[in-house]
């Protein structure tokens, strides 16, 4: 899951199937659960380049990996940007329900 979009984070806390708050935040917690994965393989890339780069041989795949592992961080840290803001605007459009 390399791009989020607002649509999909929409469409993923609706298909909760609740307007509470909880289970959107429930719900967006599970999103961005999902992109720790791709956030520890882009530590791993700038790690593994990083000692790569420490040859000369091995400097070209180092600064390549290292690229990557910068991109694919940028990337984790704007779909957890985006997942948070579209939660908070979902869940700010809901219409409040007052208790009787």
């Amino acid at each position: 899951m390399l791009t989020v979009t607002p649509d999909y984070v929409t469409g993923y806390l609706k298909l909760g199937g609740s307007n509470e708050s909880d289970v959107l935040v429930a719900r967006r917690d599970e999103l961005i659960r999902q992109q720790k994965p791709m956030k520890y393989i882009s530590i791993a890339a700038i790690v593994f380049g990083s000692v790569l780069t420490l040859t000369i041989v091995g400097a070209i795949a180092g600064i390549a990996a290292l690229c990557i592992g910068g991109w694919l961080l940028s990337r984790v840290k704007s779909n957890v940007r985006l997942i948070e803001e579209v939660c908070e605007d979902y869940i700010a459009r809901l219409p409040v329900r007052t208790v009787a």
